[in-house]
């Protein structure tokens, strides 16, 4: 998924966005990964969260300012919905943002930067919505041109970390981004190209703007084979590599390769499409598992190239639900491994009886049991080994003394 699609995924069904209050309570992203996006979605989840609860609270001016940063910050963050289930609970109504909300929320002060930005989130949310979706594409607009034209008068008196204004959030880069998300959802594939083209120009590191570049250039043909290529390598290397647009550009990247063999060789190829689906497996265990069908359409077309290839050495020689069914098969049986790196010197047993992972002795740190019975039970033979430990690392630690004292004295 480029990142020209976030906002699309971000509006979600009432159920699903019931789910995502489950899942938001069970664990932060970024205890999985070091991607600094994990980091900010965490932040900006966190922060949006926090607005609703200012809006129950009738904090309005909190709520609004919250929100706001939330969707600068990383707009998957926004837990949004146009219609509610039926029946839901109030503990989980109370973590959605519905388009009634967020319209009142948006002409509580029109003028005010917090409120502006959720003008232009509505646009990006509802956009397609078939009644009035190019409403609120029109007035996102006007905000976000008007916000560029008082920016580009005097830049550090908003931009600046001085200023204060909405954590350093209200960018140029980021409104621009903002903007080219708008002219897609309208079909004005150059003025997005234009607007990216434009942020890259103020921040060439800004990566997601190029990504999102990129994937324009290459869904729609639009740039040749060797460019699509050269903007997707520099992409994978500015990211990180648990980064989730990773997935696309090494698709993109092996792609081009077949389309352009000057690009590379099949090895080369084969090597990118291997690490599109690792990265999909990241993906999926930092953010969630998806189906098949909802993973980006370029994965299903690299693996349609390789099946048509004629080597057999490729890892494509099965349907792609196989293969990625087999490689998180793989993974699961790696990380049980892991688990599984001791035993119960007792009775062979790899995990306690709750399931848990066998504890190790408290003194010598050398011996696995998987419950007390089998410690009490090995005691007799195992408290001659364990004291024998405990006189070396003490003996260990003398020495390590000893060699501070000399180091200290010279």
């Amino acid at each position: 998924m480029s990142s020209q699609e976030s906002f699309s995924s971000a509006q979600r069904s009432g159920s699903e966005a019931a789910d995502l209050c489950i899942a938001v309570a069970k664990e932060k992203v970024s205890e999985k990964t070091d991607d600094p996006e994990a980091q900010n979605y965490d932040e900006a989840t966190e922060m949006f969260y926090n607005g609703l609860r200012h809006e129950r609270l009738g904090n309005l001016n909190a709520a609004t300012l919250q929100i706001a940063c939330a969707f600068l910050l990383n707009s998957r963050s926004i837990n949004f919905a146009t219609a509610l289930p039926t029946g839901l609970d109030q503990t989980k109504k109370d973590m959605i943002l519905d388009d009634e909300l967020l319209v009142r929320l948006v002409m509580r002060k029109p003028d005010s930067y917090a409120c502006s930005v959720l003008a232009i989130m509505l646009g990006q949310f509802m956009g397609r919505d078939p009644l009035m979706g190019q409403t609120f594409i029109g007035a996102a607009m006007v905000v976000i041109d008007m916000l560029l034209v008082e920016i580009e008068s005097d830049p550090s008196r908003i931009e600046s970390p001085e200023a204060g204004i909405l954590g350093v959030l209200l960018t140029r880069t980021n409104l621009l981004f903002q903007r080219s998300g708008l002219h897609m959802t309208m079909g004005n594939r150059k003025k997005a190209i234009k607007d990216l083209t434009m942020a890259l120009k103020i921040d060439k590191c800004f990566t997601k703007a190029r990504e999102s570049r990129a994937c324009i250039y290459a869904a729609f043909k639009l740039k040749d084979d060797r460019t699509i290529h050269g903007e997707f390598k520099r992409v994978v290397e500015e990211y990180h590599k648990d980064n989730r647009g990773n997935e696309v550009a090494y698709g993109w990247l092996a792609v081009t390769i077949f389309n352009d063999s000057s690009l590379g060789s099949i090895d080369e190829a084969n090597a990118y499409y291997d690490k599109c689906l690792k990265a999909t497996l990241r993906r999926d265990e930092i953010y969630g598992q998806r189906s098949i069908d909802q993973l980006p359409e370029i994965i299903q077309v690299a693996h349609l190239r390789f099946q048509q290839h004629p080597s057999e050495s490729l890892n494509s020689q099965r349907n792609l639900s196989g293969l990625i069914a087999s490689m998180r098969d793989t993974t699961v049986n790696d990380e049980e491994s892991r688990k599984d790196k001791y035993v119960c010197v007792k009775c062979g047993a790899k995990r306690k009886p709750d399931g848990g992972t066998v504890m190790k002795c408290t003194r010598c740190k050398s011996t696995s049991y998987c419950s007390r019975v089998c410690q009490k039970a090995d005691w007799a033979s195992h408290k001659h080994f364990c004291k024998a430990v405990e006189s070396i690392a003490s003996i260990h630690v003398e020495v390590e003394r000893e060699k501070e004292i000399v180091t200290s004295y010279d």
